[in-house]
């Protein structure tokens, strides 16, 4: 039956299902853009969640540094691993900043 109706009665056919289609996903998008998303709220207010997280901040730093520093022809496997995990903390924590940094500007 499908061979029978003429391009544009097809084409008409189609269209209900199209513009219901666009209305849904426009609603969608303007529900997302409307709603304040947990990863795009501004950051606490409470100045000791905000304390905590600085000095947690600031320690990986430090952690960090120290294991910068690290002779490796000296130091033992145990050292270097430990060095090499505060290292890595510290690369995560900067990535997260980095993350953070990105939602809030866009």
């Amino acid at each position: 039956m499908a061979a029978l109706l003429t391009p544009q009665q097809q084409n008409y056919s189609r269209r209900p299902f199209g513009r219901l289609t666009r209305c849904a996903a426009a609603a969608a998008a303007i529900l997302c853009i409307s709603t304040p998303s947990a990863l795009g709220a501004p950051p606490p207010k409470d100045k000791t969640l905000t304390e905590l997280q600085r000095k947690r901040e600031d320690l990986r730093q430090t952690k960090a540094a120290a294991a910068s520093k690290l002779d490796t022809l000296k130091a033992t496997d145990t050292e270097i691993a430990a060095a090499l995990e505060d290292l890595s903390n510290n690369i995560s924590g900067q990535a997260s900043l980095l993350e953070d940094a990105r939602r809030a500007v866009a």
